[in-house]
């Protein structure tokens, strides 16, 4: 299994997020580990009830605010 973060193949001369609050929350509260990880979830949000906004009322993303996202 690949780690997403971290990642053997990253290109170390420029920034990583490796650290931002985004990938922190993706590991902390999806646990999001491995790049199958990270594409399980993104495969989640290609519902056509969820929609590109902070207010979206899909269940994925109102789990996700419950969670503290």
């Amino acid at each position: 299994k690949m780690p997403l973060w971290h990642h053997p193949g990253e290109d170390r001369s420029k920034k990583q997020n490796n650290n931002s609050s985004r990938a922190k929350c993706l590991r902390a509260k999806h646990s999001v580990v491995t790049v199958g990880d990270g594409v399980d979830l993104a495969t989640l949000f290609q519902n056509p009830q969820h929609h590109k906004l902070s207010g979206c009322k899909c269940d994925l993303c109102e789990a996700s605010r419950a969670r503290g996202c």
